[in-house]
């Protein structure tokens, strides 16, 4: 029984992380023009693992999903290759990492949860519909090239 209340405290714990920072880059930044970190966020599905693996991606779907491990157990460069591996094998989704010890921005505008390692799933689809509309505006100036080109490297 003590187990399943810590893996819902966990979840729990997630959920509120995830609110958070959904709320965060959801809010209009002068730093970017106006524009919010991710103009296009919101909550997503939420699976807590032990440990981000393959193993935990079997039944990916259409919905935006973020695989969040419940401690730090993995390295941004597992997330990385982890990323890659998962992107030939399911060519339609695109999965970013996200890591607490790998902190990116934009324009100084910190974008990752910051707490846990996390993969975000996300259809290339959906992601590249809500890009297409983000090109049309000046969304993009705001990024470091190094920076665009690393989270489109994952494509």
């Amino acid at each position: 029984m003590i187990f399943l209340i810590s893996n819902v405290m966990k979840a729990h714990k997630h959920s509120q992380v995830v609110e958070n920072w959904v709320s965060r880059i959801s809010k209009k930044h002068t730093a970017l023009g106006g524009h919010r970190i991710c103009p296009f966020a919101k909550m997503p599905n939420i699976i807590s693992v032990e440990k981000l693996c393959l193993e935990e991606f079997t039944e990916i779907n259409d919905q935006l999903t973020i695989y969040m491990e419940n401690e730090i157990r993995s390295s941004y460069e597992n997330l990385e290759e982890l990323c890659r591996t998962l992107k030939i094998r399911n060519p339609n989704y695109v999965f970013l990492p996200d890591h607490p010890h790998n902190p990116s921005h934009i324009n100084e505008q910190e974008t990752g949860n910051g707490v846990f390692p996390c993969i975000i799933v996300q259809t290339k689809k959906e992601l590249d519909s809500a890009r297409s509309t983000l090109d049309k505006t000046d969304y993009y100036t705001y990024w470091d090239k190094d920076y665009l080109a690393e989270i489109r490297s994952f494509d």
